[in-house]
């Protein structure tokens, strides 16, 4: 039962930190402590090959899917992230929308 919830707080504190990332780099920052080389998630599936054979096959599929969910999670916030770039982006422009002078004598 505590194995179960420490997974549980584990992806809720990685759904808040996803959520409350603001930028890309921020977001990466999140992705590398998370599921990077020395990450929370890594670490926890290294650790599986220190548990007995019944521990693993129990464990091991839970932190499967929460890597999963958190992937998930990352790419979609990631997206969300990039499309408000090119929004903030695409507002700066501003497009001249103005006809030319017209010349005298047409009038």
């Amino acid at each position: 039962m505590e194995w179960e919830q420490q997974l549980q707080g584990l992806s809720d504190s990685a759904a808040a930190s996803i959520l409350g990332s603001d930028s890309l780099d921020a977001l990466e920052a999140v992705r590398v402590e998370l599921l990077g080389r020395k990450g929370t998630i890594t670490a926890l599936l290294k650790g599986l090959k220190d548990l007995p054979i019944e521990d693993r096959k129990e464990r091991g599929p839970q932190v499967n899917s929460l890597k999963e969910s958190i992937s998930g999670k990352i790419e979609s916030r990631k997206a969300s992230l990039e499309r408000a770039a090119m929004d903030a982006k695409l507002a700066q422009t501003t497009i001249d929308r103005s006809l030319p002078p017209r010349p005298s004598g047409l009038g």
